[in-house]
């Protein structure tokens, strides 16, 4: 497995392009797992078919930076949360080449895919795991998670399990919030962490990490 660790989807942007465009290349074929959304903005499959569906805003964003990689549009699915069963899931997982995990909310993104019985499956993938900012967070066994709102707690949550050596810091700006959450992931579980500015990502192949853009490490 190739794991792959940004903040956004623009994989197209010149600071990650050249690095990207090793692992994702024309002709193959990407599964979107779009789970990590917040069941107060997309209630129904009504709602999210206004998101994901070709030509909509949430569809866009991640489609249109794969295509400048060269992926065709005929090339990249999605799972439907609300009509996709496990089994449908599975076929498409088996049949794409790179799985890619959108933003959001990265406890709705594991509720889901333990929901679905992917959990194993999807840890399992041959192929180049893609996350941006809570997907990248789930692709660690054990993450922690840095409030962004005042109403906020911070957590920690067991993910996928792909990534054991250290753990993510998404969206990085040195603020006085993360700076704390970082501290305390590294007394808790005496693990690095790897902050992530917003032009900044990893590459993790086969147990060689490459940076892309600006990254921090803060050591226990």
């Amino acid at each position: 497995m190739v794991n792959i660790l940004m903040n956004n989807p623009r994989v197209d942007e010149h600071w990650c392009r050249r690095r990207i465009s090793r692992y994702i290349r024309p002709g193959m074929k990407v599964l979107v797992v779009p789970f990590s959304f917040h069941e107060e903005y997309i209630p129904d499959e009504a709602a999210w078919h206004q998101v994901y569906d070709p030509g909509q805003p949430g569809s866009e964003e991640i489609v249109s930076p794969l295509e400048h990689l060269g992926i065709a549009r005929q090339d990249i699915a999605f799972v439907n949360y609300f009509s996709d069963t496990p089994r449908s899931f599975g076929q498409l997982m088996y049949e794409a080449d790179v799985i890619d995990l959108p933003g959001g909310y990265p406890d709705r993104i594991m509720e889901r895919l333990w929901e679905f019985g992917a959990i194993s499956q999807l840890a399992a993938f041959p192929g180049v795991l893609m996350g941006f900012s809570a997907g990248a967070m789930v692709q660690i066994d054990c993450f922690h998670a840095t409030p962004e709102e005042p109403e906020q707690e911070f957590y920690y949550c067991d993910g996928l399990g792909c990534i054991r050596d250290f753990d993510l810091e998404v969206h990085y700006t040195g603020s006085e919030v993360q700076q704390a959450c970082i501290r305390r992931t590294l007394e808790e579980t005496n693990r690095t962490v790897i902050a992530m500015e917003e032009k900044g990502g990893l590459v993790l192949d086969r147990g060689r990490l490459y940076q892309m853009g600006r990254v921090h490490f803060f050591k226990p």
